[in-house]
């Protein structure tokens, strides 16, 4: 049985290498601000993109609801407190690089009924040979795949939560 709950399409992008010149994109090259994570709500840093001279991270923020969607980033590492909040936690307990790592949110259609999956990118400058990319998931999503909530059971022995790199 296949359990589709795409509001916890949240996976921590935690470090991307760039094979060809073997650079390495870390999210701890970004300003954090005083609340440990970077949602698009303050765009007095970045405006619908962060990153560097050769990757960009695409983030949409919606005043209206206090909402984000596409990417973020943040230091939190808490893997025990449940709910909304922890979105910005990984469950590893920790960032791959130092301190700092990337949040996808993958925003559904919810408006058509359908639920799909709305893309979200990440682009590059220039064209390049990815040789790694490191990815968990958050706590929030953790927990409610193990867990449930209020509105999705227990993620059983036949479902799964995957991520499409395209």
């Amino acid at each position: 049985m296949k359990k589709t709950f795409l509001l916890i399409g949240m996976l921590f992008m935690l470090l991307i290498a760039n094979a060809q010149n073997n650079s390495v994109f870390s999210f701890d090259e970004l300003f954090l601000p005083d609340t440990g994570f970077w949602n698009g709500s303050d765009t007095s840093n970045y405006v619908n993109f962060f990153g560097n001279q050769w990757l960009t991270f695409e983030n949409n923020y919606n005043p209206d609801y206090f909402s984000w969607e596409g990417f973020s980033f943040s230091n939190w590492t808490d893997t025990i407190t449940e709910g909304y909040y922890n979105q910005w936690s990984t469950f590893a307990g920790q960032a791959a690089s130092d301190s700092i790592f990337g949040i996808a949110f993958i925003p559904t259609d919810w408006m058509s009924g359908t639920y799909n999956t709305i893309p979200v990118n990440v682009n590059f400058t220039n064209s390049v040979l990815i040789n790694s990319i490191k990815l968990t998931n958050s706590t929030y999503a953790a927990r409610i795949i193990r867990d449930g909530s209020d509105f999705n059971t227990p993620y059983g022995q036949d479902d799964y939560f995957f991520v499409r790199i395209i």
